[in-house]
């Protein structure tokens, strides 16, 4: 039996104790794990917010209804008669422009239920004023002419037509020519763009020519307003240049029509008396 040396037992328990400590050196070392690839993930997409009205408030208030306009207690305005609505007695105007301490009305007046209507002819001679004033119904006001209106009560109560005449500045009056006739007819209506007038003749002589119940204007027609001042020293007559516009429809007028039938001239007359 060989004897086995101390060096070799010693050598060979070594060799062992190093195979154990690099044995366990390879067991604590980590493995490296393979990367796994993560799922993509979509980024959440913002959902718009719902908006929801708050339920309306049973106790809140509604806003304030508009006021109707306050009633004009009393006051004088100038204005263009524009028309006139007989069947529901309303007067439309245009307000011509006010000072600043007078009230804005219109564009229509409601009519009191018996409004006075007075024309008002101002004669002036020189210094002096003669202001003749006449009851007169609302229709011999001509439409588009100016008149004062007096206002109670949101209600048109007076109606003042206003012609001024001045003595010291006469138009020239309109002469008949030869072979040239005159009627009295009562204007009924008027085609202003047409230049036609209907007529209700007046017959006052018995050999008078009968003309209308259409007459048709002449080119360069004229008419005059012929203002008879009647006093205790006899009578005076002012001539003045007026449109046909100005006659109020309804009233009495002279015509004088050339040999062709037309009517060349139209006279409007008005009698004040002092």
């Amino acid at each position: 039996m060989k004897k086995i040396s101390l060096w070799t037992i010693v050598i060979v328990l070594t060799l062992s104790l190093v195979g154990s400590y690099a044995l366990a050196g390879c067991a604590a070392e980590p493995v490296a794990e393979e990367p796994v690839a993560e799922e993509p993930v979509d980024d959440p997409v913002d959902e718009p917010e719902e908006i929801t009205e708050a339920p309306e408030d049973p106790e809140e208030e509604a806003p304030p209804a508009e006021e109707a306009p306050q009633a004009v207690e009393d006051t004088f305005v100038y204005a263009i008669l524009t028309g006139i609505d007989w069947d529901n007695g309303v007067i439309y105007i245009e307000q011509l422009e006010a000072e600043p301490y007078e009230e804005e009305v219109g564009p229509e007046i409601e009519l009191a239920d018996d409004p006075e209507v007075i024309r008002s002819v101002v004669i002036r001679k020189g210094e002096d004023m003669d202001d003749y004033e006449k009851n007169i119904n609302l229709g011999q006001i001509p439409l588009n002419s100016e008149i004062g209106i007096e206002i109670k009560n949101n209600q048109a109560t007076l109606l003042i037509s206003q012609i001024y005449v001045d003595a010291d500045n006469q138009d020239q009056r309109i002469e008949m020519e030869a072979g040239e006739t005159f009627v009295y007819a009562i204007l009924e209506w008027a085609d202003y763009e047409n230049k036609i007038i209907g007529i209700q003749q007046l017959i006052n002589e018995p050999h008078e020519e009968e003309v209308g119940p259409q007459v048709t204007l002449a080119e360069g027609y004229r008419v005059q307003m012929s203002v008879v001042e009647r006093h205790e020293d006899g009578e005076d007559e002012y001539i003045v240049d007026i449109t046909l516009q100005d006659v109020p429809i309804g009233e009495e007028i002279g015509i004088i029509l050339n040999e062709q039938g037309l009517a060349r001239a139209i006279v409007y007359n008005i009698n004040v008396e002092q």
